[in-house]
């Protein structure tokens, strides 16, 4: 057989595998890379420049598909310069399809949106849609990566537009798929969710496993962001089987890291640790250091969160290297934070000091207001624990000028927090008692969260030693007869730290009230959960003011909701929400308790008091009935003494 029919084969082989950019590796980006080579060795072997042209352009093909694209690149570089040499500058246009998608991937985004821009004009001036629709898709990926997700939805939107059009199913399927990343980027995740049911039923009926796969590794992360973290865990333990099956490194080593990063939001630092660790060797392998730095980063995370100080300082450094190798400003601030916190812990406090500050530069550099201002509260705390009140004061004002400028309001409870610390440690018991009242006000408003939650670490009073202290100075300056307002502090602290720790399983407990609220409650808090997770990261420093005022108008609704849902399902509303009963309702209960015996009194505390938790048909404790002021054994056990 002729050496061009065997590449005319060769590349039918291949391209009936149905191969794109960024797809899972599979058995048949393995046969293809296979040909591939089969391909190179027999044009090297001919000395034949045009087949040394086809044989690079295969190559470049299976090996983009096969998640290798640091090799892809060389080859597409020098298929495109021979191709253009040629005078065939239509076939080179088609080809930086696939370059695009290596340069970004291998962190080249720029030089990947110049190629595909240049090829756009191409294809335009020859009016030839199907390539106008894969450039657009290809341009919207590198925007996505770049974190411009408005520009990214516009050419995806284009793309799918002309896929549609052209009755192309697979690219339209396709389409859906990037349609769905992005929107949920955008926290618009009802679309997200939509976008992803239309292309896995399109991926089974076109029989496309590999892409059905990766749609339903997307709607895992989907779920996460909304604060599904059951449904993400056991939907992304299903994807890395398929995964696995077909040899994707890749997106085995992203299921890792994103199971890291949910179980760093459960508290779950063994298994954070063994999924970052997993995913860090992973990526060091595929010569993603991006990716590589994240994994170390939420390593070093779980290790603070189970006090391994050292290990995790050892981790953030570690991390911080690989970051800093890509000119990466944003993580190395991120992690002189991280580091800075994790000093403060240990009481290295001048470390601490400057580690702060120089995250505090960075940010301010980068506009970054809101991890700025995370930098300023620990600086303020720090300075406190110093002795430096004069300038622990400074920091706390310049929280708050920054929270006004800014609209920030998740930041003032951490600023009144300080700001009472400062003025109780002083004697100002007055001041500070008016400070903690701020701080509990922020707490009913929900504008308590801060992200770097997930550290474990707390460098300011918590929102249940808020109501603590407020308990404590209330007696402090009023005496016995402030001894109610200080019974309801002391419930209000019991309640939410019920209602903290119960906040991660909200999702799994439903309510008898009207779906449509139920259903508006939950998009609420889906969006509130991804822009909390969102405040700490790269994308979030272009938005900061807008997204800040979204947060608090979000954060406002929910309030709202939760208010009207109350209506009909007080218990639901309950378990988001501290509240108390007041001293004389209690004292009232217990002397009808002690009046008609153990047997009616508990009933009338179920059916009046609201401490114990409602009981379903059979007689069982359910969900909690009312406030959790007063746990029940406690109760039961006041009761026998």
């Amino acid at each position: 057989m002729a050496l061009e029919q065997l590449f005319d084969q060769m590349w039918g082989q291949v391209r009936q595998a149905n191969l794109s950019s960024g797809q899972p590796r599979s058995g048949s980006s393995r046969e293809s890379l296979a040909i591939a080579r089969q391909a190179l060795a027999l044009a090297t072997e001919s000395q034949d420049n045009r087949h040394l042209v086809e044989a690079w352009c295969m190559m470049a093909y299976a090996l983009n598909a096969n998640e290798e694209w640091v090799e892809a690149v060389p080859y597409y570089r020098q298929a495109i310069q021979a191709l253009e040499r040629a005078g065939d500058e239509q076939r080179a246009a088609r080809i930086r399809l696939g370059f695009m998608n290596a340069l970004s991937l291998t962190g080249q985004s720029r030089e990947a949106l110049t190629v595909g821009h240049e090829a756009a004009r191409l294809f335009r001036e020859q009016n030839d849609s199907a390539s106008l629709a894969k450039i657009a898709t290809n341009l919207g990926s590198v925007y996505k990566r770049l974190d411009d997700h408005e520009r990214a939805l516009a050419y995806h939107s284009e793309a799918a537009d002309l896929f549609k059009q052209m009755g192309d199913e697979r690219g339209l399927a396709q389409a859906y798929l990037n349609l769905g990343n992005v929107l949920s980027a955008l926290d618009r995740f009802s679309e997200s969710e939509r976008m992803y049911k239309d292309c896995e039923r399109a991926f089974e009926r076109l029989g496309m496993p590999e892409l059905l796969a990766q749609a339903r590794y997307n709607k895992a992360y989907l779920y996460f962001l909304s604060g599904r973290l059951s449904q993400s865990l056991a939907l992304f333990r299903d994807v890395r089987s398929l995964f696995l099956d077909a040899g994707s490194h890749r997106f085995i080593a992203l299921c890792d890291l994103d199971e890291a990063e949910v179980y760093v939001q459960l508290r779950l630092p063994h298994d954070a640790i063994v999924r970052a660790h997993a995913a860090a060797d992973s990526f060091h392998k595929l010569e993603l250091a991006y990716e590589q730095g994240k994994a170390i980063a939420f390593a070093g995370v779980a290790l603070t969160q189970k006090q391994q100080f050292g290990d995790a300082l050892s981790a953030f450094r570690e991390a911080q290297t690989l970051f800093e190798q890509q000119g990466n400003v944003f993580w190395s601030a991120q992690l002189d934070l991280y580091r800075a916190e994790v000093l403060f812990t240990v009481g290295r406090h001048w470390e601490a000091f400057s580690l702060a500050s120089d995250a505090d530069s960075k940010f301010k550099e980068l506009a970054c207001s809101a991890n700025r201002l995370v930098s300023l509260v620990l600086l303020g705390r720090v300075s406190m624990e110093l002795g430096r009140l004069d300038d622990a004061q400074f920091y706390a004002h310049a929280v708050r000028d920054l929270t006004e400028e800014t609209k920030t309001p998740l930041f003032l409870f951490a600023c009144y927090a300080l700001s009472a610390e400062i003025a109780e440690r002083e004697g100002r018991i007055e001041e500070a008692l008016g400070y903690y009242q701020e701080a509990a006000q922020e707490i009913e408003l929900k504008h308590t969260h801060l992200h770097h939650d997930e550290l474990g670490i707390t460098f300011y009073k918590g929102k249940a030693e808020i109501f603590e202290s407020l308990a404590a100075l209330t007696l402090a300056l009023h005496g016995h007869e402030a001894s109610g307002q200080a019974y309801t502090w002391c419930e209000k602290a019991k309640s939410q730290m019920f209602v903290d720790a119960l906040a991660p399983h909200l999702p799994s407990v439903r309510s008898h009230a009207s779906e449509a609220l139920l259903t508006r409650v939950d998009r609420i808090r889906g969006e509130l959960n991804s822009s909390y997770l969102r405040s700490g990261s790269e994308n979030f420093a272009a938005l900061s003011l807008s997204k800040a005022k979204e947060v608090e108008l979000k954060e406002d609704e929910l309030v709202r909701t939760l208010s009207e849902l109350s209506e009909s399902d007080s218990e639901y509303v309950s378990l988001q929400h501290a509240s108390s009963i007041g001293i004389q309702e209690l004292q009232q209960a217990l002397r009808i308790f002690l009046c008609k015996g153990r047997s009616n009194g508990l009933h009338y505390f179920e059916k009046h008091v609201s401490l114990f938790p409602a009981r379903d048909s059979h007689g069982a404790h359910s969900v909690p009935r009312g406030a959790p002021a007063i746990p029940i054994e406690e109760v039961r056990v006041r009761h026998r003494l």
